[in-house]
């Protein structure tokens, strides 16, 4: 097993052991080709890079999604008749989703924050997994998390307007997104028990709010509660991982 010298350097061509702020340790690997050696704290400034991009998709998601909703105000909803907005017009988590923000009055503001959000999501993921994965090629799992946590961009591009596509990025990024979590999560457990954990317990809690949101909508309409509710909790459920998940990546050591 190849070690990372004390100045950060790689003794091998192409991992290196490395630890969290939580004492666990774990192989860095960089896919496709090898790493020279010198060029070990390269890779890790681009891994806490990736790491300060999860932070920073993680706060700017909440905090944008939410001060859209606000300023979503009395006329301000879409034009689209099978949005239920409030009577004045105004969004309202009692019937709207968050995608109906992408075709109200404050549309360039949401969209172009869900854009931004998943391209640092995309940037988050491939860091973490050249992180945490203990393989020399991206499997099906990695894929499935980087192309899901991309598809966030994809709600802002493709909006309502665009039918069922909308609703097909919208799926990845709602409900392939968390279960790539929760896959990932479970393989890393022999590896790094409380990583893989806390990506089990985020990706599986997410996956469930995914779902009681569909029942919730479909078959317990007394509820009087929108897409938004169950979306805007999953949404905090993925952030507070990312949040997590980043911080252990920006304090990596050696």
């Amino acid at each position: 097993m190849a070690t990372l010298r004390p100045d950060g350097t790689f003794t091998s061509e192409d991992q290196g052991r490395i630890s969290t702020n939580e004492g666990e340790s774990m192989t860095v690997t960089v896919y496709g080709v090898g790493c020279p050696t010198g060029k070990g704290s390269a890779i890790m400034k681009l891994l806490r890079i990736s790491g300060f991009a999860g932070i920073l998709a993680s706060v700017f998601a909440m905090s944008s999604i939410l001060a859209a909703t606000i300023l979503c105000g009395p006329g301000m909803g879409g034009y689209r008749a099978w949005n239920s907005w409030a009577p004045d017009g105004s969004f309202s988590w009692y019937s709207n989703s968050l995608s109906d923000l992408g075709v109200s009055k404050v549309a360039t503001f949401f969209n172009s924050s869900l854009i931004l959000v998943g391209v640092l999501v995309v940037i988050f993921c491939i860091g973490f997994v050249k992180t945490y994965a203990n393989r020399n090629q991206l499997n099906t799992r990695d894929l499935m998390l980087i192309l899901s946590g991309g598809s966030f961009a994809l709600v802002g591009v493709f909006t309502e307007d665009f039918g069922s596509l909308h609703r097909l990025v919208g799926f990845l990024s709602f409900g392939l997104f968390p279960m790539a979590i929760l896959l990932i999560g479970r393989s890393l457990l022999p590896m790094a028990r409380r990583t893989g954990v806390a990506a089990i317990i985020g990706g599986g809690l997410a996956t469930l709010v995914a779902i009681w949101g569909e029942a919730a909508f479909l078959w317990l309409p007394w509820l009087q509660v929108g897409f938004a509710v169950s979306e805007i909790i999953e949404l905090f459920i993925i952030a507070t991982w990312m949040f997590y998940m980043g911080t252990n990546m920006v304090q990596l050591r050696t």
